[in-house]
């Protein structure tokens, strides 16, 4: 299923061509063995696609309705596993009602409890066990919903504002007359100077922007600066933002005897799916089953470096002046974010 329909579900990897390694596999490929790989997966969805959800069961109007029925039918007919938490932690942090939101994951479970015995056509199925549907909705708003890791969530909000800052400063310096690697060579100037981190997937997006903006879907609203820019700047935040959430969830382990977890993404929006494809990872290594995780990606960096006349922000001691100077950082975040905001509404 997933590697035929790779444009809407979603990994962070290049291709589903997945290698597998660990001790045990080691073991036993020493020992001559068939290596036991022992692997976990989840599905996880966009806003805009659990509202297609809803508008579907209800009889509003959907768009795309063939291809959205046929992800349905897929979903439905292969038992996927399901994750509701990237869609919680999005509205929630973006400020929506948790009954909105319970609303909306009704709908999912109610879909995922269908019984595709009852009716070849989607709308005519049955909930199979109401009891157990009812349970396992219940599970999520008690468990979830309504026990939200604040912790976790402050962190996804703190991401997403970095993101934010990052995003108007691109469009900022977009406006200038300046060539693509002077427009670059800016935003990485800013990265290390300002917030002192450098974000490579960022900086990769803001490349591919710089370089060819009829690429990019995803900045289409936003090329031309108006008094809606700064909402979609800020929605646009979100979308970076899940992205690395996604990311880290190949850290997680639902199920302590897998050996392996992948996270897969469904969205219909091409902007979104556009970004994701823009930074594909080469490998993610892991340390002992822990939460500690680093990701290698598939984008050449040195040879961005190169091209662009980079290696000051990417010298040992640049590295040690940003980690230095990180929790400055944080601690002017927010007059930075006054101030990039005060120049994009100079521009509307």
């Amino acid at each position: 299923m997933f590697d035929k329909d790779t444009k809407r579900f979603k990994n962070l990897f290049k291709n589903n061509n997945f290698i597998f390694l660990n001790k045990n596999i080691i073991k036993d490929m020493n020992e001559n063995k068939e290596p036991i790989i022992r692997i976990d997966y989840t599905v996880s969805f966009d806003t805009q696609f659990v509202s297609f959800i809803e508008r579907y069961f209800i009889g509003k109007r959907i768009e795309q309705i063939e291809e959205f029925e046929d992800i349905l039918y897929k979903l439905i007919k292969n038992d996927v596993n399901s994750d509701y938490m990237p869609y919680i932690f999005e509205n929630i942090a973006k400020g929506e009602s948790k009954e909105a939101i319970k609303l909306n994951i009704k709908h999912i479970v109610n879909f995922f409890h269908l019984d595709k015995s009852s009716s070849c056509l989607l709308k005519n199925m049955q909930i199979k066990n109401q009891i157990q549907c009812d349970l396992d909705y219940n599970d999520i708003v008690e468990n979830t919903i309504d026990k939200i890791n604040y912790n976790e969530l402050n962190g996804f909000q703190e991401q997403q504002e970095i993101m934010y800052i990052i995003l108007m400063k691109m469009i900022i310096i977009n406006k200038e007359k300046k060539s693509p690697k002077q427009k670059i060579n800016e935003l990485v100037n800013f990265m290390h100077n300002s917030i002192f981190t450098i974000f490579d997937r960022e900086l990769t997006i803001a490349i591919k922007f710089y370089e060819n903006q009829n690429e990019l879907k995803f900045f289409n609203k936003v090329v031309n600066i108006n008094s809606k820019t700064l909402i979609q700047l800020s929605n646009m935040a979100w979308d970076l933002a899940l992205v690395r959430l996604i990311e880290q969830a190949y850290a997680l382990r639902p199920r302590e005897e897998a050996d392996f977890f992948i996270s897969y993404f469904l969205t219909f929006d091409e902007g979104l799916s556009q970004i994701i494809d823009c930074y594909p990872l080469k490998a993610i290594l892991m340390l002992n089953k822990s939460e500690t995780l680093q990701v290698i990606s598939n984008v050449d960096k040195a040879e961005i470096v190169q091209k662009y006349k980079l290696e000051e922000y990417f010298s040992i001691e640049a590295y040690q002046f940003r980690n230095k100077n990180r929790e400055k950082g944080k601690e002017k975040k927010s007059i930075l974010k006054a101030e990039l905001e005060d120049k994009i509404k100079e521009y509307a």
